[in-house]
């Protein structure tokens, strides 16, 4: 039996591992958000956009940007 568990460490520790690629940083996302209020309708829309990078020892960090609109 400890020679299961040791061949079952061994082919695990030698698999890679992947993770999911990071979203594309050149798109635009625009969420609108509507309410009624006793004066009307009330609507605002926030973008996100992803814009450059800042490198901090071994960790890379994106910069999000963040944007409100309102409409009446």
């Amino acid at each position: 039996m400890n020679q299961f568990y040791i061949l079952f460490a061994l082919i695990t520790s030698t698999l890679t591992a992947t993770s999911q690629g990071f979203v594309d940083t050149t798109k635009l996302w625009n969420v609108a958000e509507c309410s009624v209020g006793p004066f009307g309708e009330d609507c605002r829309t926030t973008s996100y956009k992803l814009h450059g990078d800042t490198t901090i020892g071994i960790h890379t960090y994106k910069k999000l940007y963040v944007g409100m609109d309102t409409t009446l």
